[in-house]
């Protein structure tokens, strides 16, 4: 939907604008047109490379680990060929603004169920201003979440449930021909109808704004966050920061490159007066994407964006409309600009192990040795009903902390009622706690929560001064939560629609009905769906009590906090996840989810086909997730499946994209379903259908044979060497050690020190052995090929019957892969002891 809108807006951009092209490119753009045409492209490109591609156009970032020395020798070694000779870089100021018709409102289609209202207003380019940034100090107040903020008021009515505002970092909205700054609004049904009262809100809250004045607190707050950010900041991939830094060299002053995004400087209320001044009725654009356009909508005419073909309708907003936004006589009075910030931290000193601290100074002046291996977290609680594992940071010495909860509990399975009334409740709680969890969010501390079968996961992080005060406040809610009858609807509303969205795309239905055929106590989309549209607040209410009755909780504390706080946050969930539990669960005694075996020995084959047809009716594309089976984890078969994948990872991709041009997502990996592994293959194709795109891969399998058979030896270790670099690679964040860890208790597996034990089965790993491996079990002939062949077929392509052949079982629909699923196998639940 967000690519369709934007084609649109430069589709209806003035004539002659740059914005006014198809920045995508086809083969429509790129081959078809020009042949009609008589023009032939590589002359064309081969010009524009001369005319632009000149060294004073260009940046360079170059991040490595060689000396600056070294590194400043490659580059010229590299890149003293680039030709000089274009001076002036590229400007397009004098294009001004894209539209030119501000105070026009465009309805198109969405693709999802939902309905947005985009609000577009022309910016001067503020590129100078880095230091001032005015169009940050705007998008903190409108996009602000807390009390009093527009969202909040929109919610209390409720017309929306999300908004998001600022001017994008895309070369669409932040160009030299200007900036764009966007409020985006996620409406509910209610206020597609009250959509201009919506649009009224804003303007309100920005008179608001105008009236109250620059407020320099807020400027300050502003600035000490992005000093923090800065300050305490973590590691990001190399390429996607070298290609950030590059892509602004040009725009800063060389001493300001590498903290240009944090860097706020300069209290320069004029400034913010002036550009708020832009946010005014008769420079907006409004676009509606919803997905209740009608092709014959109020007899107005219908106009087609001819690349994606989207069809859309512009009118004038009435003139009164706009008179009404700027004079604003009744002002809503809960409308207020927020408050300060009680969770921006102050304490940000860091937590020492007080034993190693002694060794430290003990071994003061002696010769430096080789760090010891890093320590696991440890149980520093285990009783019934609650486990809590610890680990102080001992390697990134920064005041951040991580602190997960894996809530479990059998009721969330009981039923496809209680699973729908769960993701309900979850939904009321975050809706409960928006108004905190954003304030914390704007100082650096986050709060999440996700469900996976029975398990509910709880996470608070980010600095850990004010972090247990959010964890305290959200374990509170969690125990004590009542639910708002009013806010009750769009919440209800909301989860619906994600619901009706979640299998939208065809490669994500194919993987929810892989899960859905493997996987035992899973409960179908469509059943969640239909109790979800009945559930009332008195059934939330009644539920939630059963929810919390029968409870393991385990924990797991890391970062820069001590063992006694790790026991302060195991008080604080006795007094309130496990205050009101009847039954306090061992952990032995969780319930567990178990796999499908796909044959009842694991060396046995078996062949199953899955078919289904698109949720979209309009949709083109099919999928294909070709599964194969590979059996329960240890380090051989991850070490086997892993070498795999790194084979495959580029063949794959230039084969069946590249070459054959089956479709735009091509991929290859492994797959881990509750602890039993599996290798897949997924395509998606807009040209081809489910057989074609499987017989395409299946070749491409049968080829890989002689591909692993002709590797060289000296090629295939260093395979190996590149994807033993890649496990070994150290954690680059607090964030990646906390995950790593978590991944080993919320599996169940508390295996610290399984990625070495990969690595160490990865060396062993010989050719001949993985050929012998990958005929067996994935090659098409293979004698213990287990294959599940999940099939979305797009709608010009007809489902197949019901068949079983031989081996082969053809499976159609949701209920049939339930019926085929209580007559399998499966294996064992995986239940490890720390």
């Amino acid at each position: 939907d967000s690519c369709r809108l934007m084609q649109v807006q430069c589709h209806t951009a003035r004539e002659g604008h740059p914005w006014r092209i198809f920045s995508w490119g086809n083969r429509k753009s790129l081959v078809d047109m020009p042949k009609e045409n008589n023009v032939e492209t590589r002359p064309l490109l081969v010009d524009y490379y001369n005319a632009h591609y000149k060294a004073e156009q260009m940046a360079l970032v170059v991040l490595g680990g060689e000396d600056l020395d070294t590194l400043q020798q490659w580059v010229g070694e590299i890149f003293s060929t680039v030709k000089s000779g274009k001076k002036e870089r590229v400007n397009a100021k004098a294009a001004g603004a894209p539209f030119g018709d501000e105070g026009m409102l465009y309805r198109l289609p969405a693709v999802k169920e939902g309905h947005a209202l985009h609000l577009t207003f022309p910016l001067p380019a503020l590129f100078e201003h880095y230091t001032r940034k005015p169009d940050e100090y705007i998008s903190h107040l409108i996009g602000h979440e807390g009390r009093g903020s527009l969202l909040s008021a929109l919610k209390e009515k409720g017309w929306a449930t999300k908004l998001s505002a600022g001017v994008s970092d895309s070369g669409h909205e932040k160009s030299s021909a200007g900036w764009l700054f966007e409020i985006s609004i996620a409406l509910t049904e209610a206020g597609l109808e009250k959509m201009y009262d919506v649009a009224g809100l804003l303007f309100q809250y920005v008179a608001m704004m105008k009236a109250a004045g620059p407020q320099e607190w807020v400027f300050d707050e502003l600035v000490a966050t992005k000093k923090m950010g800065f300050r305490f900041l973590e590691e990001e991939e190399a390429d996607e920061y070298t290609v950030r830094l590059a892509s602004v060299m040009h725009l800063l002053a060389p001493k300001d490159i590498l903290v240009a995004d944090y860097l706020l400087t300069e209290w320069d209320p004029a400034l913010i007066t002036q550009t708020l001044e832009c946010l005014r009725p008769d420079n907006v654009r409004l676009d509606l994407v919803t997905s209740a356009f009608e092709l014959n909508s109020e007899g107005k005419e219908v106009e087609t964006e001819p690349w994606f073909q989207v069809p859309f309708t512009r009118e004038k907003i009435p003139l009164e409309l706009l008179a009404s936004w700027r004079q604003l006589q009744d002002m809503e009075k809960c409308l207020a600009l927020p408050p300060k910030n009680e969770y921006i931290p102050r304490d940000l000193s860091i937590r020492t192990d007080p034993n190693k601290a002694a060794e430290a100074a003990v071994a003061e002046g002696e010769s430096a040795a080789a760090p010891p291996p890093a320590m696991p977290p440890v149980i520093v609680v285990e009783e019934d009903g609650l486990r809590v594992w610890h680990k102080l940071d001992d390697k990134f010495e920064t005041p951040r902390a991580t602190v997960n909860f894996m809530v479990t509990s059998d009721a969330v399975l009981d039923s496809a009622r209680a699973a729908a009334l769960t993701h309900l409740a979850l939904k009321l709680l975050e809706d409960a706690l928006n108004e905190t969890s954003y304030l914390a969010d704007v100082a650096g501390l986050h709060s999440y929560f996700f469900l996976e079968a029975c398990k509910i996961s709880i996470k608070v992080d980010g600095f850990n001064d004010k972090l247990p005060v959010l964890l305290e406040r959200v374990l509170k809610e969690i125990a004590t939560h009542e639910v708002d009858a009013e806010r009750f609807g769009p919440i209800r509303e909301e989860a619906v629609r994600a619901y009706k969205n979640r299998h939208m795309k065809p490669t994500r239905h194919a993987t929810y009905l892989r899960q859905l055929a493997l996987r035992d106590r899973i409960f179908r989309a469509a059943e969640q769906l239909e109790e979800l549209e009945k559930c009332t607040p008195e059934d939330v209410t009644a539920f939630l009590p059963g929810m919390l009755a029968q409870l393991h909780v385990e924990v797991l504390v890391h970062g820069n906090m001590s063992a006694e706080e790790a026991l302060k946050v195991a008080a604080l969930a006795r007094s309130t996840l496990l205050a009101n539990a009847s039954s306090l669960v061992a952990a032995a005694d969780r319930p567990c989810v178990r796999t499908v075996q796909l044959a009842k020995c694991d060396d046995k084959p078996a062949d199953v086909a899955i078919a289904a047809q698109v949720i979209n009716p309009n949709e083109d594309n099919s999928a294909v997730e070709l599964y194969l089976q590979v059996g329960p984890h240890s380090a051989r078969s991850q070490a086997l499946t892993d070498v795999l994948e790194q084979l495959m990872f580029e063949p794959v991709y230039d084969t069946l994209r590249t070459k054959e041009q089956l479709g735009y997502t091509v991929g290859a990996g492994a797959r881990n379903t509750m602890g039993v592994l599996g290798f897949c293959v997924v395509v998606q194709s807009s040209l081809f259908g489910v057989v074609e795109v499987v017989e395409r891969i299946e070749a491409f399998l049968t080829s890989f044979v002689s591909t692993i058979a002709d590797m060289e030896t000296e090629a295939y270790d260093k395979q190996l060497q590149s994807l033993v670099a890649l496990k070994l690679q150290k954690d680059k964040s607090l964030g990646d050690e906390s995950d790593r860890h978590w991944d080993q208790i919320w599996q169940e597996v508390y295996d610290f020190g399984a990625r070495e034990k990969v690595v160490e089965e990865i060396k062993k790993v010989t050719k001949d052995e993985l050929l012998e491996w990958y005929k067996a079990r994935i090659a098409p002939e293979g004698a213990s090929r287990r294959r599940m062949t999940i099939g979305i077929y797009g709608r010009q392509h007809e489902l197949p019957a019901p068949s079983t052949a031989g081996d082969r079982t053809q499976v159609v629909g949701e209920e049939a892969i339930l019926a085929w699923k209580q007559e399998q196998t499966f294996y064992p639940a995986v239940v490890c002891k720390p």
